[in-house]
């Protein structure tokens, strides 16, 4: 039976990923829903302003938060209640970057936790048209009130993950995340893993992770289906990389096809190139297609580690 674990739902205060407003938290022990908190906030001091739209979209107010404690102030409290359990999101790519958001704008150490991400999973279950939580809990046969009230999300949440696991007869988290592929992610201090698809090749077994859908839209790997071929400036690994491309939205390939957009040229190993050759059966299959009229753009290797650099830094200010 799915048992303790955690959902978590966060509510913001403006385009700020990092300005929490409200906190749903739903706990659940032996199938069931066994408590659940909600908590207001002011979000961080550097953040600490409303935007209209959010404030149309989930109805908290200032006011409404005047007098509450910051998010810093209520964090240990939070974690408390966590107690070491699994946390359960939908859409973690969201709830986990405004929780490390919100400790790094509050000068603290990103807490421990392990997680996953239930609209991955929807994802690799259900065959629907949007993923978006109302819509699986539609599909599940879920009753969903009060969509973008952090209590109300959390639970609706915490049901869409007994309900999968009940679907693909699934006794234990475990055993749901080993049926999907799916792995578990992972917060600590100085260190962020996401919850994740994971895509074996039959002939390499590589593991390529998913496009985190919670990253920045104006980065430039953003939307691009990215095949590196060669390596890397300064030693950086191809894992690393391809990590590096889902959390900035990229979505890395292991051989060009149909869907690439981008392919990144690291230095050529010449005594792996086929006889004959001067370049890598990737290159050589990417020039086809753009001979083809296939949109694949070419960038070296040292201009796509500057640019990714650029775009981390920035994603750090934002």
């Amino acid at each position: 039976m799915i048992s303790d674990f955690v959902a978590i739902d966060f509510e913001t205060a403006n385009a700020q990923r990092g300005s929490p407003c409200a906190l749903g938290l739903v706990t659940v022990s032996e199938g069931k829903i066994m408590g659940r908190q909600k908590w207001l906030m002011r979000p961080p001091p550097s953040v600490d302003y409303f935007d209209q739209f959010n404030v149309n979209v989930h109805g908290i107010t200032p006011q409404m938060v005047a007098s509450k404690p910051r998010f810093g102030d209520l964090l240990n409290e939070v974690m408390k209640v966590i107690d070491g359990r699994m946390v359960v999101a939908h859409n973690t790519g969201f709830d986990l970057s405004v929780l490390r958001y919100a400790c790094e704008e509050s000068g603290l150490d990103f807490p421990r936790m392990s997680f996953l991400c239930t609209m991955v999973l929807s994802r690799t279950i259900l065959d629907i048209e949007t993923y978006s939580l109302p819509r699986v809990a539609q599909e599940l046969g879920i009753e969903f009130k009060g969509h973008h009230d952090p209590l109300a999300d959390a639970e609706c949440t915490a049901r869409v993950l007994l309900c999968l696991a009940e679907r693909v007869g699934a006794a234990t988290i475990e055993d749901l995340l080993r049926k999907q592929s799916v792995c578990i992610g992972y917060l600590q201090s100085g260190i962020w893993r996401g919850s994740h698809k994971i895509h074996q090749s039959l002939s390499r077994k590589t593991y390529l992770p998913d496009a985190s859908i919670g990253a920045d839209s104006d980065n430039f790997l953003y939307g691009e289906m990215v095949v590196i071929t060669g390596k890397l400036p300064y030693g950086i690994s191809r894992r690393v990389a391809w990590n590096t491309i889902a959390s900035l939205g990229g979505q890395p390939q292991q051989d060009i096809t149909k869907k690439t957009t981008l392919i990144v040229i690291g230095d050529w190993d010449t005594a792996t190139l086929s006889p004959g050759t001067d370049s890598s059966s990737k290159y050589r299959r990417a020039m086809t297609l753009r001979q083809a009229g296939q949109a694949i753009e070419v960038m070296n290797g040292h201009d796509f580690v500057a640019l990714v650099e650029e775009a981390l830094e920035e994603g750090k200010q934002a």
